[in-house]
């Protein structure tokens, strides 16, 4: 028994262990992934409401943590383009989502390699109305994300967010709602 125990011990202490990851510094990279529930109102006389289908989105951030025991906590800057759909239910041709520009701000938990967070944001989407071009709406976001780091250098991630956004001009208020689900690889220095 006491042979078992020793040969348990001796395996143990030769199995290589890593430090928890340190997610203080900051990040940089891009992400990739969907936009959903896209939707224009115009509130003029007479209302108007266009829904767009799901898009993909392509886009990139830069961003810095700071790590305080297991607690986590920055702020980031992010930018998605949306991709173009032939499928848009708009019935005005020139109506469209696309952009989206996120302030984030960052606060969760370590869990070693792993992170989760919530996010809130102020954010900011561009698109065109009509005939209107370079319309844009403000408003805060809310959602949540997670990534696993690789070594001190790299992480992958997602995150999901959700935004409720709208801007006053003469004739009414344009607002814009929209969720993304994004996948993320941040390079850490």
């Amino acid at each position: 028994m006491l042979k078992t125990y020793s040969l348990a011990l001796a395996a143990a202490m030769t199995i290589p262990t890593t430090a928890s990851a340190d997610w203080s510094g900051r990040y940089a990279g891009g992400s990739f992934g969907t936009a959903s529930n896209l939707e224009q109102e115009i509130n003029v006389t007479p209302f108007i409401d266009y829904e767009f289908a799901d898009r993909s989105t392509f886009g990139a951030f830069f961003g810095s943590r700071t790590e305080n025991g297991n607690f986590v906590y920055g702020g980031e800057f992010a930018l998605e383009f949306l991709g173009d759909d032939d499928d848009d239910e708009a019935s005005t041709p020139g109506s469209d989502i696309n952009y989206i520009f996120d302030m984030k701000g960052t606060a969760g938990t370590s869990l070693g390699d792993a992170l989760i967070y919530g996010i809130v944001s102020i954010s900011i989407a561009g698109g065109n109305y009509d005939s209107v071009n370079d319309m844009s709406a403000g408003g805060f976001g809310i959602g949540a994300g997670a990534a696993y780091k690789f070594g001190d250098d790299f992480s992958i991630g997602a995150e999901y967010l959700t935004r409720s956004l709208s801007e006053e001009f003469v004739e009414g208020t344009y607002d814009v709602t929209a969720e993304t689900i994004t996948l993320r690889a941040a390079y850490h220095f």
